[in-house]
């Protein structure tokens, strides 16, 4: 958000509870406005429609927030969810088990930021898998 905006948005929601809308419009509206607007500039959505929004978010966030080294500790957590294993299963070294917890740590940060809770690792491979 363009940070001439933030006093604005601000002020919106000051006596706002969490559950009331800033703007009175429905989720369809902006649905549809979005797939529009991506037809229209010629942006591929993939299927993901303003859930597309969502995943661009965490990706950057882990960009933000992860070293090379987290992603690929991540991209290995993932793989052995992939397989039904336990998440840090072969994490044994020390060097591996920070890795693991600060990588851990961020993917529960975008979590948490995007509205969801701690150890979600079936979301992490959806919004933060290769």
């Amino acid at each position: 958000m363009p940070q001439h905006l933030e006093k604005k948005l601000e002020g919106w929601i000051a006596d706002k509870s969490p559950e009331e809308q800033i703007v009175n419009v429905s989720y369809s509206t902006v649905r549809d406005g979005v797939n529009v607007a991506c037809k229209k500039s010629g942006v591929k959505q993939a299927g993901r429609g303003c859930h597309g929004f969502r995943h661009t978010y965490a990706r950057d966030r882990m960009n933000q927030l992860m070293t090379n080294q987290q992603k690929q500790m991540m991209n290995r957590v993932l793989e052995n969810r992939k397989m039904g294993r336990a998440a840090d299963y072969g994490i044994l070294s020390k060097c591996d088990k920070q890795l693991y917890t600060t990588a851990k740590r961020a993917m529960d940060q975008i979590h948490s930021e995007l509205g969801h809770g701690q150890n979600r690792w079936a979301l992490a491979m959806r919004y933060m898998g290769d």
